[in-house]
């Protein structure tokens, strides 16, 4: 299985603001209480937050929605793989999780097994959790899917 993760961004505004527009293309970045708010790219390097990533296009349709205060264009973008998330491992670590597992418990899990690279990394952390979560409704479409 390849499974997707994706983040948001908020389009709004007209033309380029360096001439004269008002456009600002900002990204849903999760806060520090764990709320998801857009932003620029700016405010949040200055916060020292993470891109809010999600293992469903329609979660992350959702939660642009949710988050959304200037009723911008909201689209859910598709995260390019890296080559430090170890994809195959989460797969397999998701693999032998009961489907019932909460996604807050395997998030846990997920993060108690990074390697030391990845903690000192917030955003691999963040996408491999987010492909951990993925690979797991995956999971859970297929016991659906054959009524196990």
């Amino acid at each position: 299985m390849n499974e997707q993760i994706f983040t948001v961004m908020e389009f709004s505004g007209r033309g380029d603001a360096m001439f004269g527009g008002s456009a600002a293309d900002w990204s849903l970045y999760t806060q520090e209480d764990g709320s998801n708010a857009f932003m620029s790219t700016a405010d949040a390097q200055r916060r020292q937050l993470v891109k809010a990533y999600f293992p469903t296009k329609k979660e992350a349709s959702e939660a642009g929605e949710a988050a959304s205060q200037r009723k911008g264009l909201i689209s859910a973008l598709p995260v390019r793989r890296v080559d430090e998330i170890p994809y195959a491992q989460l797969r397999w670590i998701v693999g032998n999780m009961h489907v019932g597992t909460s996604d807050d418990d395997l998030k846990a899990d997920i993060k108690g097994r990074a390697k030391s690279g990845m903690t000192a990394n917030p955003d691999l952390l963040a996408q491999a959790c987010a492909y951990a979560l993925a690979s797991h409704r995956a999971n859970q479409g297929l016991v659906a899917h054959f009524r196990l």
